[in-house]
């Protein structure tokens, strides 16, 4: 095997996900780690649920001034988030 054709042992676990369709829910099952990465520890002792419907976020904060500054911070998370999904499995986030 020549080394312009070699890959990396994660890039060919990605691709074997995305040809398998096995990507989402994968990343699906990791979307509560997923939002702790993104928002910090501090916030989680705040946050009751997490939960991906049809490339929405729904994440239910039980501080409201919290909710608000992550309401602000929204487009932020979304962004980290699907940069450590590696794809945009996040389109939008909902915070009740």
């Amino acid at each position: 095997m020549s080394s312009r054709n070699a890959i990396s042992i994660g890039e060919a676990v990605r691709e074997f996900l995305r040809e398998n369709n096995l990507e989402q829910p994968l990343s699906e099952q990791h979307i509560a780690d997923y939002w702790k990465t993104a928002v910090g520890s501090v916030v989680m002792p705040y946050t009751k649920s997490c939960e991906l419907k049809n490339g929405t976020l729904y994440v239910r904060i039980t501080n409201a001034a919290l909710r608000n500054e992550l309401f602000i911070r929204r487009f932020d998370i979304v962004k980290r988030i699907n940069e450590q999904a590696g794809w945009n499995m996040v389109s939008n986030l909902r915070l009740n």
